[in-house]
């Protein structure tokens, strides 16, 4: 995502010398549309004010918490609850709330005031917040030049919502928030102009400070003092004859826009659901679902999460890992299936002396998870062996755990998910998407596109081609080719899925609901009873018969033996009729499944 204004907001000081003159001189009288005004960037407008007219931050705010603080201490709390909501539908809504390019911006408001704000319906309100931008934002320089306070993200390394912008914002002062400066005078203006929403107007303001918070780019003192530089700003703007006029224009442009019953094209809903992640009450004991303890041994230690090998508690959360140290710590019992996109296992461990060790409570407080383990006091020394217990828990709630060595941050990149569209005019094309870009598999080729800040959907673009998707809806454009109304056909993404995942065989059956996925030289994963149960083998060997066309694989891990047999015969789905080239036999122990499937690769 780029967020072009946050790297320009530094530069506009001195660009706008030259420019305000200029936009300062431009006429009163009302227009039907806004006045042209320069830009001082591409992209970002000039602002009402004159340079010498901004209000000095440095003159109006204290200095930041000192060191030892009481405030400090409040800065560093809130800054760890905020880490606690990374991967949460807030977290993503304060990573949009980043982007200050206009036309994106103009979205942060239209569902606390219920109407549109673009540059068609709202051309006056539209030109406002774009203009105020510079001269809220350019309020907190004098204090953010002078005090040059280093950004949270550089205080507990732990990474931010706008990656690409860390090394920009590494070299701008923290304090106070510019983009709370901006938020929070947009808030103001538009309580003027629809006061009767000023409470959802004025919340929606503050959680956009807040945003800053939950980036990890700001701490809270810098938000409270970027809210009252933004008051500032404004108090100063109603000082000045263009913004007095465009004000009311756009006073004027509401109620015209709302006699015609124009509404948000944001998703509103989605909106409130991720604001109200901030506030949910995330504490509590969690309740362990398995657990299970022994003696681990040192030589195995680095089967461990890599950034976790030293520490005396901490977390897996992927299958390949906690089947590696499952095997390595109870080598004699069948490794649990586990969910990891619901579930997560937490560890403890002897680091300094063997002792007899077992994790009797996980605590939960504002997303931080605390680990309580009973220990048992010797001074063994540490050999060849460690003490260890895992529980499994819910991950719900759970962002970060507390250690000694201070927060472990459970970062959770998303899964990559494939859609396969057909659109109305016919076309076909299949879509991976990541979580900063999107491979698309066109009949012709195969690109990958970067993401873009987009006002509505997702979009991700490299100018020739540019592909929008909005839930299972989607359009691509190749050029002057354009294809539009494309809907995602589940059932066929779940084939092209496993495809891209590197499966060579596929099957599924029905009644009760199964599937399966062979990869040769890795795994063979059966799921069955409607996904309720789940087992993995590593792939043996087949037994092929040329001459019967069947090929024959068979398995046993500990009392599991699985045995799959494909047979190069037609087969028709028993519920959807749709035709394949195989017909395949899983014996899973003593139950017998039949069904269809292709080969993928």
């Amino acid at each position: 995502m780029s967020h072009m204004c946050n790297k320009a907001l530094r530069r506009i000081l001195l660009v706008l010398v030259c420019v305000a003159i200029v936009a300062g001189c431009a006429g009163v009288e009302k227009h039907s549309k806004p006045a042209a005004v320069p830009e001082i960037r591409p992209g970002v407008l000039a602002g009402y004010l004159q340079p010498e007219a901004l209000p000095n931050s440095l003159a109006l705010i204290p200095p930041p918490p000192a060191e030892g603080s009481a405030a400090l201490a409040l800065d560093q709390e809130l800054s760890r609850r905020g880490l606690a909501l990374r991967d949460t539908p807030r977290w993503e809504l304060a990573a949009e709330d980043a982007n200050l390019m206009f036309p994106e911006a103009a979205g942060i408001f239209p569902c606390a005031l219920g109407v549109p704000i673009t540059e068609q319906d709202t051309p006056h309100l539209y030109m406002l917040m774009h203009r105020t931008l510079a001269d809220a934002g350019l309020s907190t320089y004098t204090a953010k030049n002078h005090y040059q306070r280093a950004r949270p993200f550089m205080v507990n390394k732990e990474s931010i919502c706008t990656p690409d912008e860390e090394t920009h914002l590494t070299e701008d002062g923290s304090y106070p928030s510019g983009h709370t400066a901006i938020g929070w005078a947009w808030a103001l203006i538009l309580t003027e102009i629809a006061p009767e929403r000023a409470d959802a107007i004025l919340a929606r303001g503050r959680a956009f400070g807040e945003s800053r918070v939950i980036c990890n780019v700001h701490w809270h003192s810098d938000v409270v003092e970027g809210r009252f530089m933004g008051a500032a700003a404004v108090a100063r703007l109603h000082a000045d004859p263009a913004f007095g006029v465009e004000l009311e224009a756009a006073k004027a442009e509401l109620e015209a826009v709302r006699a015609k019953g124009l509404k948000p094209t944001r998703d509103c809903q989605a909106e409130t659901d991720a604001l109200a992640t901030h506030s949910q009450p995330l504490g509590g004991e969690v309740d362990i679902l398995e657990s299970w303890h022994g003696d681990y041994p040192v030589d195995q230690l680095n089967l461990l999460p890599e950034k976790q090998r030293q520490r005396g508690v901490g977390f897996i959360d992927d299958v390949r890992t906690f089947e590696g140290v499952r095997r390595a710590f109870q080598p004699a019992e069948a490794v649990p299936q586990i969910d990891f996109k619901t579930n997560l296992v937490l560890f403890a461990r002897n680091t300094q002396f063997y002792n007899r060790i077992r994790i009797g409570k996980v605590n939960v407080k504002n997303g931080v998870a605390e680990v309580l383990a009973m220990e048992t006091m010797s001074a063994m020394p540490i050999e060849d062996k460690v003490a260890m217990s895992m529980v499994l828990v819910s991950r719900k709630y759970i962002k970060a755990i507390r250690t000694a060595d201070g927060l472990i941050v459970i970062s959770r990149q998303p899964e990559p998910q494939t859609y396969a569209y057909d659109c109305s005019d016919g076309y076909s094309f299949t879509a991976r998407i990541e979580e900063k870009k999107a491979w698309l598999f066109l009949p012709d080729q195969t690109v990958s596109l970067p993401l873009v800040p987009s006002g509505s959907g997702t979009k991700y673009s490299e100018g020739q081609i540019t592909f929008w998707r909005k839930g299972d809806e989607a359009m691509l454009e190749l050029g002057e080719e354009r294809h539009a109304n494309c809907t995602n056909n589940r059932a066929k993404g779940i084939w092209e899925d496993a495809k891209l995942r590197g499966v060579d065989f596929r099957a599924v059956g029905n009644e009760p609901g199964w599937y399966l996925e062979l990869t040769e030289g890795e795994k063979v994963l059966f799921v069955g009873d409607y996904g309720k149960t789940r087992y993995e083998f590593a792939t043996p060997e087949p037994r092929v018969d040329q001459h019967a066309r069947t090929t024959i694989y068979r398995v046993q891990e500990g009392k599991q033996e699985l045995t799959v047999v494909i047979e190069g015969r037609p087969c028709h789905d028993s519920m959807s009729g749709e035709p394949f080239e195989s017909s395949v036999t899983v014996i899973l122990d003593d139950k017998t499944y039949r069904g269809c499937g292709k080969a993928l690769q």
